[in-house]
């Protein structure tokens, strides 16, 4: 009959009791296994017992059921043998990975430094709750701390990025300043950058002020436009102490391109600059902005565009409402004949006709007005008037067509809008019917010295001749 495996299981005087069966100490028999070892597989025990690696694998079976013949010793002779764990080390392979579930508890070649010491362990080999995590954070903090480096590298990065950047900046604001300065294409001589100036500062917007306006003088144009706004942006870069003089170098440019060259494209974005910087100045004076807001609508009149038109009605109400609440009766006639003048071009005669008689009333409240002014309101009232149906408004473009031509006669007027006023003030008399006034009109305009113009020559002879 085969021994039962359990007999040592369920019968305690079946268990050996010398100490070559209990080599380790355990309670039970068997031998204490080191933690540090890893997990006694039961299997690796049975082929040890089996096979008869020693006689430390001859235990958990009583030497009274072994059969008779046997050549195991008897217990009582049995040598002392290594224990099972030491015996495992040297039987299970380094290349054995443990478990996937107590993978975690390493090989068992592991030094103890990766797996902790023996108190974090039951006896079985898994890790105590409160050292759970514990092998992990252990690595980790072995780990150098890497942040400061970290720190110091960012600190260090940031810095050569800032540093480079303004290197940069610099070198190209120093590019820009002296490709400006080249002269204009049309072989205009090039100022010279002020010496003993820094750039930003008020002492180089006062230089650069002084070498524009000695443009001016000189006739060289172009570059004072440049100068202008390289003085624009060296008011801008000393701070908002410099906010009044960046808005009139900003100006005079704009005026420059508007006015000296005609160039409304150039000068508009001046004008719009401008009218920016005022608005975000609560001490600008009303009746510069309302001159910024004219400007900036003759600089889009200039330019022809249709998709302009509503911004330049907007533009010029707003220059004329300005110019009345600071009292401004100057600007409001200036600004009042501009946009007439602009209706008048769209075929809005009526309106033309409304802002031509706001002009003459306001220059008419100025103690020395100008009379060439003067005179062209009178003469832009009469074209509005002669261009609207009925013979009221023939007669009344009469009147003014009279009004103006007697204030030509007295101010020192540009000689071709005197011309141009007699030619139609004499078209008006015919159709009023009054034949031999139209035909005095036209041989005083055709006798002119200014009227070279020779379209205009022939047309004034046919009408002298049709007249006669």
């Amino acid at each position: 009959m085969k021994d039962d495996p359990d007999t040592t299981k369920r019968n305690p005087a079946a268990r050996p009791s010398s100490p070559a069966g209990r080599q380790s100490g355990s309670p039970s028999g068997q031998p204490e296994r080191d933690p540090s070892q890893g997990f006694v597989n039961a299997a690796n025990l049975r082929q040890g017992q089996a096979g008869g690696q020693g006689p430390g694998f001859a235990f958990g079976r009583s030497n009274q059921s072994m059969p008779p013949g046997s050549s195991a010793m008897p217990k009582s002779s049995l040598p002392p043998g290594p224990g099972v764990a030491d015996t495992l080390k040297n039987t299970i392979p380094n290349n054995i990975a443990p478990p996937a579930h107590l993978s975690h508890l390493g090989h068992p070649s592991t030094s103890k430094s990766k797996l902790g010491s023996q108190s974090d362990y039951f006896n079985d080999g898994h890790a105590k709750p409160e050292n759970k995590g514990k092998n992990t954070l252990g690595r980790a903090m072995a780990q150098p701390n890497l942040l400061p480096t970290m720190k110091r590298a960012f600190i260090v990065i940031t810095a050569a990025v800032l540093l480079l950047a303004a290197i940069i900046y610099l070198a190209a604001q120093q590019f820009r300043f002296s490709q400006s300065h080249k002269g204009a294409s049309n072989g205009e001589e090039a100022p010279l950058l002020p010496k003993g100036k820094k750039l930003g500062t008020p002492a180089m917007h006062q230089a650069l002020m002084a070498m524009a306006a000695q443009a001016v003088e000189s006739e060289n144009t172009r570059a004072a436009a440049r100068i202008y706004g390289h003085a624009a942006e060296e008011a801008r870069l000393a701070g908002p102490a410099m906010n009044k003089q960046y808005i009139d170098a900003l100006f005079a440019q704009g005026e420059v391109y508007q006015y000296n060259l005609s160039d409304p494209d150039n000068a508009r974005p001046c004008f719009e600059k401008v009218l920016k910087a005022q608005l975000a100045d609560p001490t600008t004076k009303p009746s510069k902005l309302a001159n910024t807001y004219n400007d900036l609508a003759d600089a889009l009149v200039a330019s022809q565009n249709e998709a302009f038109k509503d911004r330049i009605v907007a533009y010029y109400g707003k220059a004329i409402a300005l110019a009345k609440s600071c009292n401004d009766t100057k600007g409001q006639a200036y600004y009042a004949y501009y946009a007439g003048d602009y209706y008048f071009d769209q075929a809005a005669y009526d309106k033309s006709y409304a802002l031509a008689k706001d002009s003459l009333a306001a220059f008419a409240k100025l103690k020395e007005p100008s009379l060439n002014d003067f005179a062209d309101c009178h003469y832009l009232a009469a074209r509005s008037l002669s261009h609207l149906p009925g013979t009221q408004h023939f007669e009344q473009a009469n009147s003014e067509y009279e009004a103006a031509l007697k204030t030509y006669e007295k101010a020192e007027a540009d000689e071709s809008t005197f011309v141009n006023c007699l030619r139609d003030a004499a078209w008006n008399k015919l159709r009023l019917g009054q034949r031999s006034e139209a035909k005095e009109l036209f041989n005083r305009a055709a006798q002119h010295p200014d009227a070279d113009d020779e379209q205009s020559e022939s047309a004034d002879s046919y009408m002298l001749e049709s007249l006669r």
